[in-house]
């Protein structure tokens, strides 16, 4: 699938300027399911880890890029996107820690 990964990945980071790496691509039993893995930022990430945007963006993503990755990965029935999120861990250049008396 690497194939496949090197195109999502070029794609998914023009659809959505949120993702900065596509990871990894697992379909899942029934081939209903589509697991992603990708990389945001923390601050995304943050975001993300409320429900309803999660749910939100999930649902945008799978409709705007549905065509797409039905022609990368064809056994995909179309169904679900589930979005694996992973935190990237370059700090961003404004964070909590800004202005406060500490070191990491």
């Amino acid at each position: 699938m690497t194939t496949e990964l090197n195109i999502l990945n070029k794609h998914f980071k023009k659809m959505f300027p949120f993702v900065i790496k596509v990871d990894n691509i697992t379909l899942l039993e029934t081939n209903d399911t589509l697991q992603l893995d990708m990389y945001v930022s923390p601050t995304h990430y943050a975001e993300m880890s409320y429900v309803e945007v999660h749910k939100l963006i999930s649902e945008y993503m799978l409709e705007k890029s549905t065509p797409l990755i039905k022609t990368v990965i064809t056994d995909w029935n179309g169904r679900t996107l589930n979005l694996k999120l992973i935190a990237n861990v370059t700090k961003d250049t404004v964070t909590i820690l800004y202005g406060l008396d500490l070191s990491l």
